[in-house]
């Protein structure tokens, strides 16, 4: 497992999407999320979880455009 940095972090944000990168439009809310809201997060992340991968896999924040 890659070691999470801000050099990491900032290698990602200029990748493109990818099968192993996903950006997501809007942060997840976490403080006071609905059920619902909550329910999104877990979805995402059991879709990266199940999904077969010979390497890392990122889920990441706000993408740039």
């Amino acid at each position: 497992m890659t070691p999470i940095d801000a050099n990491f972090v900032e290698t990602l944000l200029n990748m493109s999407e990818s099968d192993t990168l996903d950006f997501k439009q809007e942060q997840y809310p976490l403080a006071n999320a609905t059920p619902e809201q909550e329910g999104e997060l877990v979805k995402d992340i059991l879709a990266f979880a199940n999904a077969w991968k010979r390497s890392d896999a990122h889920m990441g924040g706000l993408a740039r455009r």
